[in-house]
């Protein structure tokens, strides 16, 4: 009991710590949210230790400060990091090592390192795929949430196969392994509602000139028709609410 109560303190000032930095970050003091994530980084590896996850969500964030302010080797240290002591304990489907996966990928994807960035993506997919089949129940609706919050995971691996379909098309190579897997992937947008983020990532495949590519700007064109129809009723209706209230 004595221990809980020692170790509260340093424990709440580290995520009281981690939070004004992400406002900071925000902000765009990236000095101050630095500092401050040092700290917290400092003071959760003193309570759980090296190995233990406890100072992976300090380390995301400081991650995202070094990514804002262009150090991206820096970004890729602690992003792995974090998701490598969730992978640690046999918990790589954790939501916070999807999100440490998929923002690393994005990092190393800005690096152009598409193949090791394809490979942290892929990760962060298949974890969450697990996430998908094995939550359910009673659990459904707060994973219908937290799968919103990872749709940038989804959408970061989908951009990363379009660019490797059209580097392996400068090459002169085939990209139908890349196109393949990029339809696949955009499959479990369903399950996290990007699905109209997805068209706008596909704007980029759909530029070519194959069969799959017209499909895709088809595809593309339908839902875009299908958001005008959806607004154009939502004004109607809102514009008979007004009109009945006005009576």
């Amino acid at each position: 009991m004595w221990t809980r109560k020692a170790t509260a303190r340093p424990r709440y000032a580290a995520s009281a710590q981690i939070w004004m930095s992400a406002i900071k970050r925000e902000n765009g003091d990236h000095a101050g949210a630095t500092s401050g994530l040092d700290q917290a980084v400092a003071a959760l590896r003193r309570i759980y230790g090296e190995s233990n996850p406890g100072a992976a969500e300090a380390l995301f964030e400081r991650g995202l400060v070094h990514a804002s302010r262009g150090d991206a080797v820096a970004a890729e240290a602690d992003l792995r990091t974090a998701a490598d002591l969730w992978d640690g304990i046999g918990q790589p489907e954790h939501i916070a090592a999807i999100r440490a996966r998929a923002h690393l990928a994005g990092v190393l994807g800005d690096m152009g390192r598409i193949d090791e960035a394809l490979e942290a993506a892929g990760k962060a997919t298949d974890a969450l795929i697990v996430r998908i089949n094995r939550d359910s129940g009673e659990r459904a609706r707060s994973l219908s949430s937290e799968l919103r919050s990872l749709r940038a995971a989804v959408i970061t691996h989908v951009d990363l196969l379009h660019r490797r379909a059209e580097i392996a098309r400068q090459a002169g190579a085939s990209a139908q392994t890349w196109i393949a897997d990029s339809f696949r992937v955009a499959q479990i947008a369903r399950a996290t509602s990007a699905a109209h983020a997805l068209a706008r990532v596909s704007a980029r495949f759909a530029a070519g000139s194959s069969p799959l590519a017209e499909l895709v700007r088809k595809r593309q064109n339908l839902s875009e028709r299908w958001r005008e129809i959806d607004e154009r009723l939502s004004i109607s209706i809102l514009q008979a609410a007004e009109w009945r209230d006005a009576r």
